[in-house]
């Protein structure tokens, strides 16, 4: 399986969350930290990996955004580059802030209640 289907299920994280939070000792933030941090610095590719990279170029070249990020837009990857997904961080931060995200969701109705309000009262 490729693509999209081969990620993740829905609810991978929610269900990941609660198995860390019933029998975890750290905090979200804390285990998603070092992730995040990979994700937005980078990483060298090894050789190891810029070999599979090659090794899967038919499969990730079917799809516009494995192509861009694991074949480096055609360009492959050669040991010792660095490989960065910025939308991995970014799609990574709100679960890390699960508290300040539950508190923004909760608000987010009452948000589009007041500025329905005030456009129907203006």
């Amino acid at each position: 399986m490729i693509g999209y289907k081969s990620i993740a299920v829905p609810g991978t994280v929610a269900g990941l969350t609660l198995a860390m939070k019933t029998y975890g000792s750290m905090k979200l933030a804390d285990v998603l930290a070092p992730a995040i941090r990979l994700a937005e610095n980078g990483f060298p590719i090894s050789k190891r990996l810029a070999d599979e990279f090659e090794r899967q170029r038919p499969a990730l070249q079917r799809f516009g955004v494995s192509r861009r990020i694991f074949l480096n837009d055609g360009k492959m990857f050669q040991p010792g580059d660095t490989l960065r997904q910025p939308e991995l961080a970014a799609t990574l931060k709100p679960h890390r802030q699960e508290r300040r995200r539950r508190v923004l969701l909760a608000a987010k109705p009452l948000t589009l209640l007041l500025m329905t309000c005030r456009g129907s009262a203006a």
